[in-house]
């Protein structure tokens, strides 16, 4: 937000503990008349969202969490879901940078999307995870479909998992 003075950030964060982390931050900074933080996930339909949380705002909260946080107090937790396509209708400029970490989400969170709600979108730089029935190549797919190409790709070292960096031409 301090990089680009016109820009507006929009965060949906599931997690209840990271949400009021960013909401802090963005307090803590100044940013709260150009940043806001919604507690709610991004998912492929609106309603609610059930995933595990730790209630430490750990990396590992999602639906791609592993089975060892149950032993070690995380608990699921249900919060309000919105779409990408909601997201973009109800920001308050258009929206060109996408940031995606979501756990496992991204797939149902872009597939499910319009082809219109990336049309002002510039650049997007995304985690993607091990998700039965998906790869990176859907994402790939899709993102050629609404002329968003990959540049930077980190793939990581466990199979399924990295960073991608795409941009439009």
């Amino acid at each position: 937000a301090r990089a680009l003075p016109r820009a507006h950030v929009e965060v949906y964060e599931a997690s209840p503990t990271s949400a009021g982390y960013i909401a802090r931050n963005i307090a803590t900074n100044g940013l709260g008349e150009r940043a806001r933080v919604h507690k709610a996930a991004m998912a492929g339909s609106a309603g609610e969202f059930t995933f595990l949380d730790s209630g430490t705002a750990s990396g590992h909260n999602g639906l791609t969490a592993p089975e060892w946080m149950k032993d070690q107090g995380a608990r699921e937790v249900t919060v309000p879901a919105r779409t990408f396509d909601q997201a973009v209708q109800d920001a308050p400029t258009k929206v060109q940078v996408v940031k995606m970490d979501i756990e496992g989400a991204e797939y149902d969170v872009i597939l499910n999307s319009s082809a219109d709600s990336w049309r002002e979108v510039r650049k997007v730089v995304m985690e993607y995870h091990p998700v039965a029935g998906h790869s990176l190549q859907d994402l790939l797919d899709f993102f050629a479909g609404v002329g968003i190409h990959p540049g930077r790709h980190d793939p990581g070292t466990e199979a399924g998992l990295g960073v991608i960096w795409l941009s439009r031409s």
